[in-house]
């Protein structure tokens, strides 16, 4: 461990660099995703690329924390947020370029398929009393490109704070162990 203070910028490239390698694991796991209504194991794939890039992004936080300068909890939680919104924005580029290039009403048919089958149907009936699975398509059909693609990035940003609150407690968790070579 350096024993320098904490460097923002020095930070900032770090979670840049992270941020791509976590970023390209959300873009999988959102392709596995979008296909998974075809093939179940993509879902099941895609969920955990998801769950795996959380330790992911611990181990990197923790290895910034350990091989190149301390952090208290605040900036762990600092360097896991900017590493997840770094990710997010180039999640959310391609899921731009997704819904306007390749997906051609792929997810409303999906969805209007997954609805159309009885256990779907009873168990969103079940959880949605007030809305029929139909008003939701049409709601879905009526969305732009950019309502969607907002909608992800919303979606990006919550799952940003959540992964950077847990990461960040996490990455902090333990000791900086100091070696002779290092004091």
């Amino acid at each position: 461990m350096s024993q320098d203070p904490f460097n923002y910028n020095q930070a900032r490239a770090y979670a840049s660099h992270f941020g791509l390698w976590i970023g390209l694991m959300w873009i999988a796991s959102f392709i596995c995703s979008m296909y998974s209504f075809d093939h179940m194991m993509l879902g099941h794939l895609g969920n955990i690329i998801a769950i795996f890039s959380f330790f992911v992004l611990v181990r990197q936080v923790k290895n910034y924390r350990y091989q190149i300068s301390d952090m208290s909890l605040l900036q762990c939680i600092w360097m896991c947020f900017t590493i997840c919104i770094f990710a997010g924005l180039i999640t959310t580029g391609v899921q731009a370029l997704y819904f306007h290039f390749l997906d051609n009403g792929h997810l409303v048919d999906s969805l209007a398929r997954m609805f159309s089958q009885e256990d779907y149907r009873a168990l969103f009936e079940q959880y949605f009393a007030s809305q029929q699975p139909e008003d939701i398509i049409q709601l879905i059909q009526g969305m732009t490109i950019t309502e969607i693609i907002v909608q992800m990035m919303s979606i990006n940003f919550m799952i940003s704070m959540l992964f950077a609150i847990f990461g960040g407690m996490l990455a902090h968790r333990g000791k900086v162990r100091q070696t002779e070579q290092n004091q």
